[in-house]
């Protein structure tokens, strides 16, 4: 083990000392590099594996974001109705989400945003509150 990740033999060639870095990121991904030169893609076929198989698990087509939730903004339409959310994740990222009845999380990850009811959205955003009972324009 080494202070990023692990030292390992490679299987793209005949290896008697460990010269293979792998490293697991903080977003999901797997980093390989053979010091004796092997390419990622080389390392990769010889394990029995695929480049896909080194990014992060994807669900509804999307790559899920990694790290700890530490804020989320809501973005409702102009009856209240979730649109999609800004969610903040420590180590400093953003991502964009809205509600997917079908997702396993109940999110759907990276999904274009439309906003095509945008005059509803600045609308709802920009107009002053309604007074009790009314509904805002």
């Amino acid at each position: 083990m080494t202070r990023d990740g692990w030292l390992v033999c490679c299987p793209a060639h005949e290896d008697t000392k460990p010269s293979l870095s792998v490293t697991d990121t903080a977003n999901g991904r797997v980093l390989i590099h053979c010091h004796a030169g092997c390419t990622p893609e080389a390392v990769v076929k010889a394990a029995g594996l695929k480049m896909s198989d080194l990014m992060p698990e994807k669900r509804n087509g999307q790559h899920q974001p990694t790290g700890k939730i530490v804020a989320t903004y809501d973005y409702p339409d102009a009856d209240g109705k979730l649109l999609f959310q800004v969610v903040r994740f420590e180590p400093k990222d953003f991502r964009q989400r809205k509600p997917d009845a079908t997702a396993v999380d109940g999110w759907r990850w990276n999904a274009a945003i439309n906003l095509s009811s945008g005059s509803r959205l600045r609308a709802s955003i920009n107009a002053p509150p309604a007074p009790p009972g009314k509904s805002a324009p």
